[in-house]
């Protein structure tokens, strides 16, 4: 035999469908940070793109050393005290032209990622044509 609903049960259906309610309410970026905390590779990842971010923005207080500026006296030294990934072919400090260059591909990245995607399509066949053409000449010179 069935049981007749009582008024005694309608709170805990209610219960659980107020429940439910609220777990499908998550906004769609919740869930993806759920997910993504999950992930201990994307965590790392998700570390490296901040650290980078952070860099970027204090290039100017982070790099030791002006990376346009030559020196001659210094051209391919090796890493030192002073230099501490050496110099390239001018003397320019090379750790502090990689922490200015993280400017320059971020603001890259985010110009090709948000604002023109047909840009970003046509960078990418213009890479693989200019790829292709580079192995074409690789192998006629064999």
């Amino acid at each position: 035999m069935a049981q007749a609903q009582t008024p005694l049960n309608e709170p805990k259906t209610r219960m659980k469908t107020a429940k439910k309610s609220t777990q499908e309410s998550r906004s769609l970026y919740y869930d993806a940070w759920l997910r993504l905390k999950r992930n201990k590779a994307a965590m790392v990842g998700l570390f490296f793109v901040i650290l980078l971010v952070v860099v970027a923005i204090f290039a100017e207080v982070i790099a030791p050393h002006d990376p346009y500026a030559q020196n001659l006296e210094y051209r391919l030294k090796p890493p030192t005290a002073q230099h501490l990934l050496g110099t390239d072919d001018y003397g320019r400090d090379i750790l502090s032209r990689i922490i200015y260059g993280a400017r320059v591909s971020l603001m890259v990245g985010v110009y090709l990622g948000r604002h023109r995607p047909h840009h970003r399509s046509a960078a990418g066949s213009h890479s693989r044509l200019l790829w292709r053409k580079s192995r074409q000449h690789n192998y006629a010179a064999l």
